[in-house]
């Protein structure tokens, strides 16, 4: 009975073969009996036991493994003409240092993904191409839409409406396979991004509703660090190192390098910052009031805000509990965001334990 309160499941550096000695998964152990019985096997075994299981993880995923062709659903739904998820969610990672690419085969197992999440993983060209299993007698699998059979061409799409990608890479050759993909997709989370150019990936997704952004990625923080290491006020870069010691987010420091690319956001009908900080944005002033270089902050802060209009609902997400550290009046929170209001969008803030800071013209 107690595999029916199971809702979610890990399964930690999935191996390929399993050796002849016991092996334990979610605290069962098994001993093969026959060559046959390998961990992909018991892995699909335990999972079969799980009536209620929502989500699957395959953390640290080596760059050998695979699931094999044997494995696959997509001949399990052929004839079925009406398709639901099996599956909630499905995270994977690559295992630490490694970057895998994303292949079908590691999706076959699962059915229908309503959310996929994954980690530190590569999309390619052979990431989103129909794999040599589809043929025309089974291409309205799980994966593949059910017009699939009638376009003469090999790519597919998912049924997946949901994706996260934290530090993944995408390249050139899988970018222009995105839309084709996953034109299902409404909400699209993009974390730990590697370049603020990776924003423009949301414009590949024709039916997206909601983009998440994360505002504490590397990306957003790089700068000359050398010249910001010593004060000094006749040094235009003077005022990195101003506001460095004022713990201001680098993310406005250098909000200048990516505006552009800012600025070409997809008019999506929500936005949502995540890990975002207004610690000490204003009021700050620097040194220089007469050096325009030196309000960087508050020019840099105002075009973003200003950016925001372009958006129905916007919301921020904080990188720290914000309300054990700062509080802010709601005329405060009104004058700091007061350049993304417009007579008819909603702006919420949420502390980082989702407990509201400030609303307006909120919507259900």
């Amino acid at each position: 009975m107690l595999q029916l309160y199971v809702q979610s499941i890990d399964f930690i550096k999935p191996e390929k073969d399993l050796s002849h000695e016991s092996t334990s998964i979610v605290g069962f152990n098994f001993k093969p009996n026959a060559p046959s019985d390998n961990y992909i096997t018991l892995l699909l075994e335990v999972v079969s036991l799980l009536p209620n299981l929502s989500e699957i993880s395959l953390r640290q995923i080596s760059p050998g493994f695979q699931f094999p062709e044997w494995t696959s659903t997509l001949k399990t739904y052929a004839l079925e003409h009406n398709y639901y998820p099996t599956l909630r969610r499905l995270r994977m990672s690559s295992e630490f240092g490694w970057s895998i690419p994303l292949r079908p085969n590691l999706l076959w197992p699962f059915g229908l993904i309503d959310e996929l999440i994954l980690y530190d993983m590569v999309i390619d060209s052979h990431s989103l191409t129909k794999p040599a299993l589809l043929t025309l007698s089974n291409e309205n699998g799980p994966l593949v839409s059910k017009d699939a059979a009638i376009l003469e061409s090999n790519n597919r799409w998912s049924p997946i409406q949901s994706l996260t990608l934290s530090s993944c890479s995408i390249a050139s050759s899988g970018s222009r396979l995105l839309a084709g993909y996953f034109r299902e997709v409404r909400s699209l989370r993009l974390v730990s991004l590697k370049s603020h150019y990776d924003l423009l990936l949301a414009h590949c997704f024709p039916h997206l509703e909601t983009l998440y952004i994360d505002l504490n990625s590397k990306c957003f923080s790089l700068y000359n660090s050398s010249e910001a290491l010593v004060i000094n006020t006749q040094n235009n870069n003077s005022n990195y190192a101003y506001f460095n010691s004022k713990f201001v987010p680098k993310f406005y420091l250098n909000y200048g390098h990516f505006v552009e690319v800012m600025e070409k956001l997809p008019r999506v009908n929500k936005v949502s910052f995540v890990n975002c900080s207004f610690t000490n944005i204003t009021p700050v002033d620097p040194e220089d009031l007469e050096n325009p270089e030196c309000n960087l902050v508050n020019t840099n802060g105002f075009k973003f805000f200003a950016m925001l209009q372009n958006f129905d609902r916007v919301e921020f997400i904080m990188l720290k509990n914000y309300k054990l550290h700062q509080r802010r009046t709601r005329d405060e929170w009104t004058k700091l965001l007061q350049p993304c209001f417009t007579s008819t969008n909603s702006v919420r803030i949420l502390d980082k334990d989702g407990s509201v800071l400030f609303t307006r013209n909120e919507r259900p």
